[in-house]
């Protein structure tokens, strides 16, 4: 219908009582996706990155390129999701700053979003009339303005969160002889543990004890290049006493021993 062909929605739904869900496109779709995490935990992978999804957080999987989602099978996340297409979707897209290599929204409000979902849904169930197509555009193009109004309240908090896990990993930095703990990390953001831990991972790759491994070993291979200190001082330095776990560590993470990362040639 020419007067809708600039933004329609092609279908829509949610998923509340998942036992498990796993979904694999390696073609992708003809149309976008948009889905919006209320509950439980799961993930979404585009681009060739995989993202971790929690309650508040929506994810934009692009038409016609791989993804894949699935839920968390100890704690399966609730969702909700729409199809949509149009000449107009490029736009809308830029409008939310949403794209391939950046499919994360955080919209931490769902007692907002969830009626206007659900909505949406009495309008698709509902559509046949050429009226009925109308309200569903219209609709449609409401509610991606509330997403990006919501985007936007949200926009400081999150800025705030993102500066609090780069604060720590400064810590991490200029602490990599100590013993830090977790919770002491996650209490210096001003998250739970597990929100921590999460959030983190999404920003860096790896979880903070794997991250904060990765720091020293990095210090290590300084002090095993620039000094003569043995194997086991260098990991007294690093804040370990046992000389074989720090050598299987190190082992793990550069793939070689530190006496031969020592002999490698440098420069």
């Amino acid at each position: 219908m020419p007067v809708v062909r600039d933004l329609y929605c092609v279908a829509v739904g949610s998923y509340l009582n998942l036992v498990e869900h796993d979904i694999d496109r390696p073609q992708g779709r003809p149309d976008d996706l948009f889905i919006y995490c209320v509950g439980g935990k799961g993930f979404g992978t585009v681009g060739g990155r995989r993202y971790e999804l929690r309650k508040g957080d929506a994810i934009f999987f692009p038409a016609g390129r791989p993804h894949a989602y699935g839920a968390d099978p100890g704690d399966p996340y609730k969702i909700y999701w729409f199809h949509f297409a149009g000449r107009a979707v490029p736009d809308y897209l830029r409008l939310m700053e949403v794209a391939e290599n950046r499919p994360l929204l955080y919209l931490p409000d769902p007692e907002a979003l969830i009626p206007a979902f659900v909505e949406l849904q009495q309008y698709v169930v509902k559509g046949a009339s050429r009226a009925d197509f109308l309200s569903i555009t219209a609709h449609l193009s409401r509610f991606l303005a509330l997403v990006n109004l919501r985007r936007q309240a949200a926009a400081p908090r999150a800025r705030s969160v993102d500066e609090n896990l780069t604060r720590t990993i400064g810590y991490m930095r200029e602490h990599v002889e100590s013993h830090l703990k977790l919770g002491e990390l996650a209490q210096m953001a001003g998250l739970s543990i597990t929100h921590y831990s999460a959030l983190f991972r999404r920003k860096t790759g790896f979880a903070p004890v794997d991250y904060f491994i990765r720091l020293r070993m990095q210090r290590a291979c300084r002090l095993l290049a620039a000094t003569r200190d043995r194997v086991q001082d260098v990991a007294r330095q690093m804040g370990y006493e046992d000389v074989y776990y720090f050598s299987r560590l190190f082992s793990r993470v550069m793939g070689t021993s530190p006496g031969r990362y020592r002999r490698m040639p440098k420069g």
